[in-house]
């Protein structure tokens, strides 16, 4: 039983990252709370556990009125002027057993949803890179870690995303929610976070100093518009290099979701005509707070018909954007 106890502190300790302290700790309690519960004759115990050895012994609080005759079982632990303490013996039957495991088995879950709760909570906004490990009507099933999974809802896939079992998959996490057996992390496809994070994912630490997102302006599934600044520095080299292959990863994790990466420019008609692209503009009128754009009824102009689109795209030039066909 000793060396048991200590296999056991050991295998909780490593499989729920809870220090052995901790575990022994939890264990006193769990024993403490199973003995006040089976019982109910024994009062004012204390449960001590060797951690070297795994020896469990539990003693009895005697309080006051004490002679000296009466102590000489008493285990010489003096606790204070009124208080002794003297050793008992405890069997561990089925029903102490059966209580104590359950009593552990839920103080260790407890701790251990705390442990990844405060972990997780710190990657909101971040990538999450899982494994599908079921598909139902309404949302897929990420594998993440042993005992942990994504939900991935279906308001939060892309239209064209279609996965398999054992697919990897990339999203933003954008909530947990811990509850009493387990946490859950939610994520998403949908955000233009994850734009944000994937461009930067492919830009090294040397060069993302240089590089600025402005503005993300996204239809997702179908379009993402990042208008970016550049320090001089970078301008060739992103034109020929960096735009071609982060423009083909993000296409490639967000299931063929067509990027387009803008370079600001201070020309208004320019960055107009670079962000809407490959709409065709006749002409640009500019008012004082104001631009008329006349663009061609044959158009394919989706991406104009989502307002938060027109909405961005108006709070980054600085001007109400009036389309006219």
């Amino acid at each position: 039983m000793n060396k048991k106890i200590l296999v056991i502190v050991e295998s909780i300790s490593n499989k729920n990252l809870i220090s052995k302290d901790k575990v022994f700790e939890i264990l006193k309690d769990s024993l403490l709370l199973a003995i006040n519960k089976t019982l109910k004759n024994i009062n004012n115990i204390e449960v001590y556990i060797d951690k070297n050895s795994g020896d469990i012994k539990f003693y009895k609080k005697i309080y006051k009125n004490l002679t000296e005759s009466n102590c000489n079982n008493i285990y010489n632990n003096l606790i204070n002027k009124n208080i002794l303490k003297e050793e008992i013996n405890i069997k561990f039957n089925r029903i102490l057993i059966e209580l104590t495991k359950k009593n552990l088995i839920e103080s260790v879950k407890k701790i251990s949803n705390n442990i990844l709760f405060n972990k997780f909570n710190k990657l909101i906004g971040k990538l999450i890179l899982g494994i599908v490990k079921k598909i139902s009507k309404n949302y897929i099933l990420i594998y993440i870690e042993d005992n942990i999974d994504a939900i991935l809802n279906k308001n939060n896939m892309l239209n064209n995303d279609s996965f398999k079992l054992g697919d990897k998959i990339t999203g933003i996490l954008f909530n947990v929610i811990i509850n009493k057996y387990d946490i859950e992390l939610f994520i998403s496809r949908t955000s233009n976070k994850i734009i944000y994070e994937l461009f930067y994912k492919n830009i090294n630490s040397e060069n993302k100093n240089y590089i600025k997102i402005i503005s993300i302006i996204r239809n997702p599934g179908y379009i993402s518009k990042i208008i970016i600044k550049l320090k001089n520095k970078l301008d060739i080299i992103f034109n020929n290099i960096l735009n071609k292959k982060i423009n083909r990863y993000i296409s490639n994790e967000l299931s063929g979701e067509k990027i387009d990466i803008i370079i600001w420019n201070n020309d208004i008609k320019k960055l107009i005509f670079n962000i809407i692209f490959p709409i065709k503009i006749l002409k640009i009128n500019i008012n004082k707070y104001k631009l008329d754009i006349f663009i061609k009824k044959d158009n394919n102009i989706f991406f104009l018909k989502n307002k938060n689109n027109i909405k961005l795209l108006s709070k980054l030039c600085k001007y109400k954007l009036n389309f006219i066909y």
